[in-house]
This record gives C-alpha cells, structure tokens and sequence, in this order.
C-alpha cells in the first residue's frame, strides 16, 4: 500500500497524544520503581552484549514522566560505562554528542532537556559502542515513534543495514512479536553480520515503559527502528533486526 504522509502524521499524533497522557497518569512512586528496574535491565544487557569490554554508551537524560529516569546517564556512569549525551542543534537540526561529566555539570536547553557542556565528540555512529534512545512507544519490528523533532532519525539517517546494525525502516509494522530473551537474564546478544565495514555503533537500543513495546506504530519510509526495546519488564530483542 503507497505511503500517505498526510495519514501517518495524524495517525503519529494521535498516538503520541495518547500516550504522553497515559504517562502523566503514572504515579511519582511507580514513575521511580519503573525507572529503577529499566536501568537495572539495562546494565545487566549490557554486561552481556559487551562481556569483555566497558563500552561507551550514547544515552539520554529523560524528561520528568518520560522512562528511564533524569538519572540513567549516572546510573549507567555508576555501572563503569563511559557515557555521551545529545546536545540539540537546530541548524542543520541534527543532536551533537558530548561526554557526560556528572548531574552537577547539565545545562537545561530551551525544552527542558539537560545537555551537557565541553566538546562535540563528532558523529554518533562513530563516537559510541550502543546507543539508547527515548522513545514513545515501539512497534512489533522496532520501529521507534519518537516526540516528532525527527533528531535521532536525521543523525543516524546514514546508519543503514549492511553497515552496522539498524533494521530496514521500508518494512511496515506486522503482527511479528518481541519476545523476552528471558524473564531473568533478559538478553541475548544477536547474530551480527561481519561481512561489511561498518562504523563503531554496534547497536541501538530504546527505553519505554512495558505497555508502549509492541503497538502499531505508524510508520514513514525514513523513521528510525531499533534492535531492542529496554522496559521495566526486561529487555526485548526484535527478530527482524539484524543486531
């Protein structure tokens, strides 16, 4: 079926307005026990896909109510990984990434979102082993609906399959399923296709709370996928990724 652009914008709006609504039903306690779990998930993954090596982790610091929480650039930093964060640019709008220094060193930007200062490292696919991304929900190949500025899909745009690890963003969402790796050890890491020179990313990630993982999202030809999706729950590996 064509793609209608018109369609998919209204269709991404009113599934973004549902949920941002549904999280700001999410009690403060809850919002923190989801939080902790999602970063305990996390490094766990982590530990398993690099099991012989601290790699650097593009991460994010999440806005309040948004999964994760404000402190998973520290949590990740207190685990022994060297993290980055993106800083916003509006000309061209790309994210330039910079290395996280502590909480006591963010500058707030004119959405809220805490940046840090000091040098732009360069490109993400070539600053960083993993990358984890916010997002709003996930559909049942990884395809991420994000806030609507289109960053993430601009600065990994050149990130294609053959290079390194993002899965096709021409497939439409199926009724393919993620499925938990396992219920306590919750990730396996994936086959990776060797035969192409690719960058350093090896992997990009996803944070959502667990009932955002699996929704039809609607998706344009140039929206971004990912590998896995990290919930509260545990970590979930989508089978038609290559990563």
């Amino acid at each position: 079926m064509p793609h209608n652009p018109e369609e998919t914008r209204a269709a991404k709006a009113a599934l973004r307005a549902e949920v941002r609504g549904t999280r700001k039903q999410v009690p403060a306690t809850e919002r923190a026990r989801r939080d902790r779990a999602i970063q305990r998930h996390l490094v766990a993954a982590l530990g398993q896909q690099f099991p012989n090596s601290r790699p650097v982790v593009a991460a994010f610091c999440a806005l309040p109510g948004e999964p994760g929480g404000a402190d998973l650039p520290e949590a990740l930093q207190e685990a022994g990984y060297e993290v980055i964060l993106p800083v916003v640019q509006y000309n061209p709008r790309r994210l330039e990434w910079r290395t996280f220094t502590g909480q006591a060193d963010l500058v707030a930007n004119s959405m809220g979102i805490l940046e840090p200062t000091g040098e732009n490292l360069g490109e993400l696919v070539d600053a960083a082993d993993v990358a984890i991304l916010p997002a709003l929900s996930l559909g049942p190949k990884g395809t991420r609906l994000g806030q609507g500025g289109g960053f993430y899909d601009r600065t990994l745009a050149a990130f294609v399959p053959g290079d390194s690890a993002l899965p096709s963003e021409s497939e439409e969402p199926s009724s393919a399923n993620a499925t938990p790796t396992h219920d306590v050890n919750p990730f396996t890491k994936p086959h990776v296709d060797q035969r192409f020179p690719g960058p350093r990313l090896q992997a990009i990630w996803a944070v959502v709370d667990h009932a955002e993982l699996r929704v039809r999202v609607p998706a344009a030809p140039h929206d971004l996928a990912v590998s896995a999706g990290i919930t509260q729950n545990g970590v979930y590996h989508f089978s038609s990724s290559s990563v």
